[in-house]
């Protein structure tokens, strides 16, 4: 649990470093992977979450 906690942590700062325009294009991205996998997965030619 303390690992997280560090992880989200650092994650904050890395982002605050960076930028908010950098931040909000790494959400535009997870957003258009999170798509693809899910048509992916429709097609039945993603990878299957255990």
């Amino acid at each position: 649990m303390f690992y997280y906690k560090c992880l989200s942590l650092n994650i904050q700062v890395i982002f605050t470093k960076i930028g908010l325009d950098v931040y909000f294009n790494y959400i535009e991205r997870i957003k258009e992977i999170t798509f693809s996998l899910s048509v992916c997965q429709e097609w039945g030619i993603g990878i299957p979450h255990s």
